[in-house]
C-alpha cells in the first residue's frame, strides 16, 4: 500500500495509514490542488460540520465511462444508473432532494474536471475509488482509497487531497 500525503495529513497520520506503513510514505505538496467552486465547498463543509458523511465511489465500468455514485450518510444522491423494477430496465434515477441532487451533480463535474486529473498526475491510478470528504480545523480534504488489479495481482493505493485551507 502506498500513501501520498499532503503536509496537513502528516500531523494526523493515523487518519490515512498506520505506523507500520511509515516506510512507504511519500510527501507531495498540495500546490496546484484543483479548486472546487465556493458554494459547493461551503455546502460540503456545512454538511460535515453538522455531522453528516459525504462520500463518492467511482468504478471503471468500461464502455460508457466511469460509474460514479455520490452518497450522503451512506445513501445515494443525484443521478444513479439503477435497475428500474417497474420498467424492467436500467436507467438513471435521481435520489435525494433537489438540493442533494444538485450537490451530487456538482461533485461529479468537479471529479471529471479536477479529481481524475489529480490522481493521474500523482500515479494513484486505480480501477475503483472510494473517497470521503473530511474537515479538520477548517481544512477541507478528500481521503482517497483506490483498488486495482492486473494479471491476478491486486493492490490498494491511497492518499489525501487538500481541497480548501492549505494556505
Amino acid at each position: 500500500m502506498q500513501f501520498i500525503l499532503t503536509p496537513h495529513a502528516v500531523s494526523d497520520f493515523t487518519s490515512v495509514g498506520d505506523a507500520s506503513s511509515l516506510n512507504r510514505v511519500k510527501l507531495i505538496p498540495a500546490i496546484n490542488a484543483p479548486k472546487m467552486n465556493q458554494p459547493t465547498r461551503l455546502q460540503i463543509k456545512n454538511l460535515l460540520a453538522a455531522g453528516h458523511s459525504l462520500t463518492f465511489t467511482s468504478e471503471s465500468s468500461g464502455q460508457g465511462g466511469e460509474k460514479v455514485i455520490v452518497q450522503l450518510n451512506d445513501k445515494p444522491i443525484g443521478e444513479v444508473y439503477t435497475w428500474d423494477k417497474e420498467e424492467k430496465r436500467h436507467r438513471n434515477i435521481v435520489h435525494g432532494s433537489d438540493v442533494e441532487a444538485k450537490l451530487a451533480a456538482e461533485i461529479k463535474e468537479w471529479m471529471y474536471d479536477a479529481f481524475f486529473p489529480y490522481v493521474v498526475a500523482r500515479d494513484i491510478i486505480c480501477d475503483s475509488y472510494r473517497c470521503d470528504f473530511q474537515i479538520d480545523e477548517d481544512v477541507l480534504t478528500l481521503g482517497i482509497s483506490g483498488e486495482w488489479s492486473y494479471d491476478g495481482m491486486e493492490e490498494t493505493e491511497g492518499g489525501m487531497m487538500v481541497i480548501e485551507g492549505e494556505d
